[in-house]
């Protein structure tokens, strides 16, 4: 009896998790990633992810997986470089 072949291993952007694949799609819609800051009423700094220019939110922990994945980079640096960007497009 034969086993049945295991499918090939992903690759690229395929092998991303679903998160990270849904917000690549959404930057090569031609939508922007933003990163904001905002302080609670206790003056405790949140970040939030927002998506331009419909407004809508992005989950934190996608849109850093995404980042950290480097299919997602800075459009423009921030006022201290790249690791302060605040909008975010699509690898070239």
């Amino acid at each position: 009896m034969s086993r049945p072949k295991a499918p090939p291993p992903k690759t690229g952007l395929d092998a991303e998790p679903l998160c990270v694949r849904r917000i690549v799609h959404r930057l090569m819609s031609g939508e922007t990633l933003m990163k904001q800051h905002r302080l609670t009423g206790t003056n405790d700094k949140i970040t939030e992810y927002r998506w331009l220019p419909s407004s809508r939110s992005c989950a934190r922990s996608s849109a850093e997986r995404a980042i950290a994945s480097g299919y997602v980079m800075p459009t423009s640096g921030g006022l201290f470089g790249d690791d302060n960007a605040q909008t975010y497009g699509v690898r070239p």
